[in-house]
């Protein structure tokens, strides 16, 4: 009987530690072995940054990273949403990140902070080009869920960011971009940048 029970037991924490499984997949703290466990390798590239492909994946997103430090292991989550090819006025990246951004409020409650303005000076004010001052950095269009403004995050995770980018060549091609960063992320980033002090 007591077997039973604890047979059941261990059950149940398999199950909730499933159900609060980490982005795609990816645990903070993870080292890039046990990433790759549950992902493929894309490519490795600088200061940490792992181009990966996780089983599990959304069909809102095309691309995704992880930063990883020796210590810290995994602290910074990215992905990349699919090229949308927008208007000038920006609706159609506009209702694209409006998807990504229901999808985290489903998992994680309103965003906590929200922004939405075009930066004092800016020649693009017109509606018509709401994606010029998005490619040259002048407007901003943000969501943010951050753990100390009361955003109901796991314990080891800090903030969720999204946010809308441009190609540099074409404000008429436009993509998200999906943040998550760990509790452990200034330890993480100071890990790297001590790691990559040469002088």
């Amino acid at each position: 009987m007591k077997r039973k029970a604890f047979v059941v037991v261990i059950l149940a924490v398999l199950a909730i530690s499933k159900m609060f499984a980490g982005p795609f997949g990816i645990e903070f703290g993870m080292n890039e072995n046990e990433v790759l466990k549950v992902s493929t390798l894309d490519e490795k590239g600088k200061n940490g940054f792992v181009w990966i492909k996780p089983d599990k994946k959304s069909s809102l997103l095309s691309l995704y990273a992880v930063i990883i430090a020796p210590s810290t292991g995994v602290f910074e989550i990215r992905a990349i949403g699919n090229t949308i090819y927008t208007s000038s006025y920006g609706d159609e990246i506009r209702d694209e990140y409006a998807k990504v951004k229901n999808m985290i409020t489903k998992n994680y409650g309103d965003p906590t902070s929200e922004y939405d303005y075009l930066k004092s000076g800016s020649i693009w004010d017109e509606t018509r080009d709401w994606m010029k001052g998005i490619q040259k950095n002048e407007r901003v269009y943000k969501s943010y869920w951050i753990k100390d403004k009361g955003a109901s995050l796991p314990d080891n995770m800090d903030s969720i960011s999204l946010t809308i980018r441009t190609f540099t060549d074409d404000e008429n091609k436009a993509y998200i971009v999906l943040t998550y960063q760990s509790s452990s992320w200034d330890k993480g980033n100071s890990e790297l940048s001590e790691s990559e002090n040469v002088f």
